[in-house]
């Protein structure tokens, strides 16, 4: 699999950005926010490649009010940060389980090859399509590995290791053109908006095209 590749000096900048690569710190989950980058920095003359940065969303923030529920009721429906810790051990583990049990299947049809052959056909499409990316065998294959391995749906990107350099990679890339776009733009313009949404849709286009297939494959196996 060709993976997203980046330069080695985007790299370093990316990094220097992000401290983590943990899935809920290099989320981005709107692509229709408007995002503010802001530079952080005690000394004005020190370069740009030196600066703190970080983004911003400016959605405001509405609040409403609950009536239905007691605040008990509520706390209840929560998860602690001692279920977080372990719901991530549990997942971890399992990952890693999958990913050992995947090293020795030689089968042309494995797990693996399946679900990283569909995410590389999606890598490939340099447009917007309507259409799915999956040749029918891709689409057959896929369809089954959904119906029978159901305790492995949403651990794709965690066990196999190619979608997850690709994943991060493709998330340091968007802030990358976050960063460049209103560095070169006013903040706010029309132009600068689209060309964020431009650079952001390219990127994310094979995740999003991953995701619409993984979501015919259990409709087609009928996963609620």
């Amino acid at each position: 699999m060709k993976l997203f590749r980046r330069s080695s000096r985007s790299i370093i900048r990316a990094n220097s950005l992000i401290k983590t690569t943990t899935d809920d710190e290099l989320s981005i989950d709107s692509l229709t926010s408007t995002v503010t980058v802001e530079a952080r920095t005690k000394d004005p003359k020190k370069s740009k490649r030196d600066r703190r940065r970080r983004v911003r969303f400016d959605d405001k923030i509405v609040y409403h009010k609950n009536v239905k529920m007691d605040r008990e009721e509520v706390r209840e429906l929560w998860c602690t940060s001692t279920d977080m810790k372990q719901y991530k051990a549990q997942t971890v583990f399992l990952a890693k389980e999958i990913n050992r049990a995947e090293k020795s299947n030689v089968a042309p049809f494995s797990y693996h090859r399946v679900v990283l052959g569909a995410y590389d056909a999606c890598c490939r499409v340099k447009t917007e399509i309507n259409t799915s990316p999956l040749t029918e065998t891709e689409r057959k294959h896929l369809d089954k590995w959904m119906e029978v391995s159901t305790s492995r749906i949403g651990l794709e990107r965690i066990c196999i290791r190619e979608m997850a350099q690709d994943k991060y990679a493709r998330r340091a890339h968007v802030v990358d053109a976050v960063l460049e776009v209103q560095d070169s733009l006013a903040y706010g313009s029309r132009d600068g908006d689209e060309l964020l949404r431009s650079a952001a849709m390219t990127i994310s286009r094979a995740s999003r095209l991953f995701a619409q297939e993984l979501a015919k494959a259990q409709a087609a196996a009928n996963i609620q």
